[in-house]
């Protein structure tokens, strides 16, 4: 479920539990995001991959989603303490991935054009997919890479993917379950501005200045 906050361009996903012990996406649009980040050979797939145990113990208090960019607030219990009242800094990593041009989003739009009469008696999960590999097959990528996304957080570990940044990752694939089309978003789009333009050519989405 998610809230609204700051209208189209902002998906805010509430207080989650840790993750299941696998790790997995219950649907495809979540696994499709897990399985493009854990892909061999990639920089930073090994520390991805450690992450997982901290990934499973890790409640998280809030994730949002912009165009490009996964911040997440983590819920750490440091354990006992002198002083209950102390206050004690959160982890909170945000990741940049890239987002696609005004010429990418135009040639989406153009390629699955045909398509969008049947998405609506569809379930978002499978839209997404469509799209994904309508994409794909024309070489514009919705979901992005490891080596692709960079990461931040205010933590004191010095690695490229600390687990704080990682887990939020992981939850990315909890939200696109939860809300397919927040794939649209992260790559660039409001979901409500991609559909308007498969139905319009002129749409404004479509212009370059709109990116």
């Amino acid at each position: 479920m998610t809230l609204p906050d700051k209208g189209p361009n902002l998906m805010w996903f509430p207080p989650a539990p840790p993750l299941p012990g696998d790790l997995m996406a219950e649907r495809a649009g979540g696994r499709a995001w897990l399985l493009a980040l854990v892909s061999r050979g990639q920089a930073g797939a090994a520390a991805f991959t450690r992450a997982r145990a901290y990934a499973r113990t890790a409640p998280v208090a809030h994730l949002t989603l912009e165009p490009g960019t996964v911040r997440c607030w983590s819920n750490e219990n440091p354990g006992p303490r002198n002083d209950p009242y102390a206050y004690v800094p959160q982890p909170h990593p945000t990741i940049r991935i890239p987002v696609l041009d005004a010429s990418q989003w135009r040639d989406l739009a153009l390629i699955t054009r045909h398509l969008a009469g049947r998405w609506a008696h569809q379930p978002a999960d499978d839209v997404l997919i469509e799209i994904t590999e309508a994409g794909a097959r024309n070489g514009i990528h919705l979901v992005p890479t490891l080596d692709r996304c960079e990461a931040s957080c205010p933590c004191a570990s010095r690695a490229d993917l600390c687990k704080h940044a990682a887990t939020a990752l992981y939850q990315v694939a909890r939200a696109v379950d939860a809300q397919p089309l927040a794939l649209l978003l992260l790559a660039g789009r409001a979901p409500t501005d991609f559909f308007a333009a498969l139905k319009d050519p002129d749409h404004p989405s479509l212009q370059p200045r709109y990116c």
